[in-house]
């Protein structure tokens, strides 16, 4: 479960190709987290409070982007009306 959990918060963070920015981030060696990726270890609790911290704040940035992102986008889809309108 650990194993599963540990891969799927790091895939989030940094995505499918996650092992060195991870390992780089959470100040451990590579070879730790592999070990951790493939089973062979137990993730520590200790890295759980740290990926954590890292989902919540990257929650946080996601939520803040979100309404700037849909008024562009908004924004945008007024402009496109605008050019089909003119040009249709």
């Amino acid at each position: 479960m650990s194993q599963k959990l540990f891969q799927a918060a790091c895939a989030a963070l940094w995505g499918p190709q996650y092992r060195a920015p991870a390992a780089r981030v959470l100040g451990i060696h590579l070879r730790s987290l592999m070990r951790y990726d493939a089973g062979e270890r137990t993730v520590p609790p200790a890295l759980f409070v740290r990926l954590l911290e890292l989902l919540l704040k990257r929650e946080l940035e996601i939520g803040k982007l979100k309404p700037k992102v849909a008024a562009a986008g908004e924004k945008g889809a007024r402009s496109d009306a605008r050019v089909e309108a003119d040009h249709g």
